[in-house]
């Protein structure tokens, strides 16, 4: 069996298209996914923002997660 690995970056693509795909494979997609606090996970995003901005050391990762999140760049 041929075997293909593929590089695919998540932000080329739509997130209504990216949900309806994975729902078209049997998933269950819900939007504003909360903390154990049941604060939406974008309102901590945007805290945490502020919180770099504010001279937070964190690793690139993070970043990119804030970032994708808030549509802020860092």
């Amino acid at each position: 069996m041929a075997e293909v690995t593929v590089d695919v970056d998540l932000y080329d693509f739509d997130t209504d298209d990216l949900v309806e795909e994975l729902e078209s494979r049997g998933y269950v997609c819900e939007r504003g996914h909360r903390t154990q606090e049941d604060e939406p996970v974008e309102v901590i995003a945007e805290k945490a923002y502020w919180q770099i901005r504010d001279g937070l050391e964190v690793t690139p990762e993070i970043r990119d997660v804030i970032a994708a999140l808030t549509g802020r760049i860092l």
